[in-house]
């Protein structure tokens, strides 16, 4: 990104400034600088901007510091935004649906929005001005468990809360253009998620579990087969575990939760968390909890961590969205919200099992200290299906080699094929 400033409007920095320090603001000068030095949007570029500005009469110089979040600047990112209309999302949140939910509960952990200029630019608080920070240092730092017992406890205290606002509200009704279709399982088809997952699925997941149970081939066929037909099967059960569903809680969705898209603050001492801010609301969603609160349990959260806390994570989930909720009799009683969490979790895993392999086999990483370019968006994408066989090779190989990748994968495909006899071959 050779210029910076050449990214930011200054019409954009003029608005901003009056929003921050007042109408009567007069802009002085600005620079522009990395959102992040290390976790690097891949749907968005965010840019921090440092502005100089006085007021009225008041020759004093203030500074104002905020985020400009604007549509991508490689064709492979800004093309796919725009597919699954990211940028459109997120602003029809903020402007139509947080006040509504505000009424209920005013004190919700998302980080502020000033304006959107457009449908391609977003100008929102600075979360870093507060001591806020990114629970990754860089991309490499995702395939680890980053996120210990009591930071994932506020993020599902705070994610109850952010569901149980929009309990009640009927938001097919009052935003159709924002819910009838998924932003990412639907618009355009699907295309850029459903291409990214399937080849995913294909190249990684079926040659690592053949891999696994290579003694025993004829055992995993019928689990091979029914993954293999990724679009008849797979594809259709993730479309519909994250839509409508009358049988389960259905709420405002982040649809994004994991711990990429969330920043806390901590102890200066004890380094507990103290708040955490939700970022991202690019594909926010209407759709039963389950979706938001397995993404969080599956995405974030390694397997023997989850297995040891599941249960106690969960219960703090309803015990704060009972509390948040406000309604007498509780409108959750724990036993039959399981029943419903343990119904939902065969497509968490099958996402599960194959983000696993775009984190370690994909090549997604910019060089060190270097930006993103458009073959790390490809292989995000899994857009180029060029060289299959090379790449199951590769996925196969880097399996045997990265011990944690090893075990990771080992545990979701048993508990995918676990889940499967329940939910497909029974």
């Amino acid at each position: 990104m050779a210029s910076l400033r050449e990214h930011v409007h200054p019409s954009d920095v003029v608005a901003a400034i009056k929003t921050i320090c007042g109408p009567e603001a007069n802009l002085t000068d600005y620079e522009v600088l990395k959102g992040t030095d290390s976790v690097q949007g891949f749907m968005s570029c965010i840019l921090r901007v440092r502005a100089t500005c006085t007021v009225g009469n008041d020759p004093k110089i203030k500074t104002a510091q905020f985020i400009v979040k604007r549509m991508p600047i490689l064709e492979a990112q800004r093309t796919a935004a725009k597919d699954m209309r990211l940028f459109n999302q997120e602003i029809a949140f903020y402007t139509k649906c947080l006040p509504i939910m505000q009424k209920r509960c005013l004190d919700l952990k998302v980080a502020t929005f000033f304006f959107a200029h457009s449908a391609n630019t977003i100008v929102m608080e600075d979360l870093s001005l507060n001591g806020f920070a990114a629970m990754a240092k860089n991309i490499e730092e995702l395939k680890q468990q980053i996120l210990n017992l009591s930071q994932t406890r506020m993020i599902l205290r705070e994610l109850a809360k952010f569901h149980a606002s929009s309990v009640g509200t009927d938001w097919l009704k009052i935003v159709p253009e924002m819910f009838e279709q998924d932003v990412v399982y639907e618009a355009n088809g699907g295309l850029w998620w459903k291409q990214m997952i399937k080849v995913s699925t294909l190249n990684s997941v079926i040659p690592i579990l053949e891999h696994i149970y290579r003694s025993d081939l004829p055992k995993i066929q019928k689990y091979i087969d029914w993954i293999g037909d990724f679009e008849g099967n797979v594809y259709p059960l993730l479309i519909a575990a994250n839509k409508k569903n009358p049988k389960y809680l259905n709420a405002l969705c982040h649809g994004d939760c994991w711990v990429n898209n969330l920043m806390m603050k901590f102890h200066p001492v004890t380094g507990e968390p103290l708040e955490l801010r939700f970022i991202d609301l690019q594909i926010v969603r209407y759709a039963p909890v389950y979706s938001d609160l397995l993404y969080v349990m599956y995405l974030s959260l390694k397997s023997e961590f989850r297995a040891k806390h599941e249960e106690a994570l969960i219960r703090t989930y309803v015990e704060q969205f009972n509390a948040a909720c406000n309604v007498t009799p509780d409108p959750i009683e724990f036993d039959h919200f399981m029943d419903g969490y343990n119904e939902s979790r065969l497509p968490a895993i099958l996402l599960a099992v194959s983000m696993q392999p775009i984190a370690h086999v994909s090549c997604i990483a910019p060089a060190e200290g270097g930006e993103l370019t458009e073959e790390n968006i490809k292989n995000l994408l899994g857009s180029d299906e060029r060289n299959a066989q090379e790449k199951k090779a590769t996925s196969v190989r880097v399996f045997q080699k990265v011990q944690s990748f090893n075990q990771e994968m080992k545990l979701l495909c048993d508990q995918m094929i676990f889940e499967m006899d329940k939910w497909v071959f029974n």
